[in-house]
C-alpha cells in the first residue's frame, strides 16, 4: 500500500505545481487568497481509505499554504450528479469544459474542469 501512496503523493504533487502555476498567471496575490481544494472519491470507499487519501493530498502539497484548505466533498457519485445540474452553464477554454460552481463577491470561486 506504502507505493501505491508514494505513487499519488508523486502524481498529486505534480498536478498540485501545475495547478498553483495555472492560477499565479491570474492571481498575483495566491498566496494570501483564500482557497479551498475539494477533493471527491469513490462512493465504494471506506472511511479510513479516505482518511489515507486525504493525507496524501496534504503530503502532496494541497492546503500548505496559511490561507488555503483541503477537504473530502462529495464522492464520485455525488458529484456527478452535480456536474449534471449545471451542464448547460459550461463554458469553453482552452480546450476544457470549465464550470463555474460558486462566486462570491469576486473574492473566489470553485471550478472543475474535464479534459476533452
Amino acid at each position: 500500500m506504502k507505493e501505491v501512496e508514494n505513487w499519488f503523493r508523486a502524481f498529486l504533487g505534480e498536478l498540485y505545481d501545475w495547478i498553483s502555476k495555472q492560477l499565479e498567471v491570474h492571481i498575483s496575490d495566491l498566496q494570501n487568497m483564500t482557497v479551498e481544494y475539494i477533493f471527491s472519491v469513490p462512493a465504494t470507499w471506506e472511511e479510513e481509505t479516505v482518511e489515507r487519501y486525504l493525507k496524501v493530498i496534504k503530503e502532496a502539497g494541497f492546503g500548505s499554504m496559511d490561507r488555503h484548505s483541503v477537504s473530502i466533498g462529495l464522492n464520485e457519485a455525488e458529484a456527478a450528479a452535480v456536474q449534471t445540474a449545471i451542464y448547460n452553464s459550461n463554458q469553453e477554454t482552452d480546450g476544457y469544459k470549465v464550470w463555474l460552481l460558486s462566486s462570491r463577491n469576486d473574492d473566489g470561486a470553485n471550478l472543475c474542469d474535464e479534459a476533452r
